[in-house]
């Protein structure tokens, strides 16, 4: 049985049809010689006949405004961003197009583009990157930058976990140390203080992320009191309100970003019942810390300041609750049990069936469920938990 051709391509040339081609059998035809770009080419979906090169097109791609390369297959364009030669910025043009356009544009370049886990490598390194970098150029920082010297980041690491540095170490001598400290098991449990210590005692090595975590918590403010019953009476505030309560904060309570977790709960929302935003700038003094309301008793009432390696002990106490939800592989088996209770059971399954639709029901029902704090509603993902990761109350149950 002949193969049938999703494009059988038809080629006239010296006055005479020849084909059917694939596309791949045509473009072997082409670099063999017996065919050229310029004969003519036709298919089913084709109204006219047109050449060779309007049905597999060349791409054609530039940099700095001279033509660098041509490649048959995106497939091609993909390697090239891939083993370095081309980069992201590039631009390409084949017969068609209106204006160049971007290799980035390309749904099949993003294969290309470096991994989030990369980036914060990248970033972790303080070495310079943008939405584009590739993962061929990610090597290339940091083979380039192995030898220099090492950043400030990576000495403030090294010197917090107690190691004596000259300014003459390289970037790859500070790496490879700084792995090796993290490896043992006293050098990782000091690591994981770092990402909450680090704001603290380097706030303007790492401001970018102190703004982002601010902003964080303006965020989660919005959406606390978006939530409506369980916020009733709290008030809209503005970002430059809001920047009133960091400097505050900032001013009397140095540690306040310490667990990242609490500063919303136990910082952020005082200050607000406390009316603080509203405060002139001038009495934003370290005086009086305002106390947690006892309309959200489920928050941590703010003891006096924590030191940076131990926060502050939840006070408030809930009970963790069941929550049906019908989600999931729980749903399918409650689903099946339904089907067989109300379905194959009245007529052909008897009391067996009856009894093995509510067994499936059951377990179906304890798939679907999830628990919750019964105080602020947070989905624990552990039932075993002690403490709300949301609102730190401790359960009794």
């Amino acid at each position: 049985m002949p193969q049938r051709l999703k494009y059988a391509i038809y080629i006239f040339k010296s006055g005479e049809v020849i084909g059917p081609f694939t596309k791949k059998e045509l473009r072997e035809a082409i670099h063999s010689g017996n065919i050229s770009w310029d004969d003519w080419a036709w298919h089913k979906e084709l109204s006219e006949w047109k050449p060779v090169h309007a049905l597999i097109p060349i791409i054609h791609v530039a940099r700095c405004g001279k033509e660098i390369g041509q490649f048959e297959e995106e497939r091609d364009i993909l390697s090239g961003l891939r083993d370095g030669s081309l980069l992201m910025d590039d631009y390409y043009w084949c017969e068609g197009m209106s204006e160049w356009k971007q290799l980035c544009t390309l749904e099949i370049s993003k294969a290309a583009l470096a991994t989030t886990a990369q980036k914060d490598a990248l970033k972790a390194a303080g070495l310079p990157f943008n939405e584009l970098t590739t993962k061929p150029q990610v090597s290339a920082l940091f083979s380039a930058g192995k030898d220099g010297p090492a950043t400030a980041k990576q000495l403030a690491l090294l010197g917090y976990l107690g190691q004596p540095v000259t300014e003459t170490i390289s970037k790859q001598e500070a790496a490879d140390r700084i792995d090796a400290i993290v490896g043992n098991s006293d050098g990782k449990d000091k690591f994981g203080d770092w990402n909450d210590d680090k704001l603290i005692l380097f706030p303007d090595l790492f401001a970018d992320e102190i703004a982002a975590l601010k902003k964080g918590c303006f965020a989660e403010y919005n959406a606390f009191r978006a939530e409506g019953p369980k916020s009733p009476d709290l008030p809209k505030v503005s970002w430059d309100q809001a920047i009133r309560i960091f400097t505050y904060l900032d001013a009397t309570r140095p540690g306040w970003m310490k667990p990242r977790t609490a500063t919303f709960l136990d910082h952020f929302l005082p200050c607000v019942e406390a009316k603080i935003h509203l405060s002139p700038t001038h009495s934003l003094t370290a005086g009086s810390y305002p106390p947690a309301s006892p309309k959200y008793s489920s928050r941590a009432s703010l003891a006096p300041a924590q030191s940076h390696s131990s926060p502050a002990a939840s006070t408030a106490t809930a009970r963790k609750r069941r929550k049906s939800e019908f989600l999931g592989k729980g749903a399918l088996v409650q689903l099946l049990g339904i089907v067989l209770f109300f379905v194959v059971a009245p007529f052909a399954g008897g009391l067996v069936a009856f009894i093995l639709a509510l067994i499936l029901f059951v377990i179906g029902s304890s798939m679907s469920s999830s628990w919750i704090c019964g105080a602020c509603g947070n989905k624990l993902s552990d039932k075993n938990v002690k403490v709300c990761p949301t609102c730190r109350s401790t359960f009794t149950r």
